[in-house]
């Protein structure tokens, strides 16, 4: 049982990202309530990323200026800013 966990971690491994983001950086964050299929996934308004203890980032809504606490997993890049 050992030798298969040890496989799949390493089958998952493969394909998994671990994005960093820069401070400063605008990004979108996952809403977490309950929402339909058509209903958007993350957030429409920006946030900006304050602080960084990966995998956690603080970031402020650009607009009401409130700092939450995110995990990296929730975090989308603005498209904008990819490069």
């Amino acid at each position: 049982m050992l030798k298969q966990q040890k496989l799949t971690k390493n089958r998952y491994d493969l394909r998994r990202t671990n994005p960093h983001y820069e401070l400063g950086a605008t990004v979108l964050t996952r809403v977490f309530t309950n929402r339909s299929k058509l209903d958007p996934r993350y957030s429409t308004t920006p946030k900006i990323i304050i602080r960084q203890q990966h995998p956690v980032y603080y970031v402020q809504d650009s607009k009401t200026n409130v700092i939450s606490q995110v995990h990296v997993s929730d975090i989308r890049l603005l498209l904008s800013q990819c490069t």
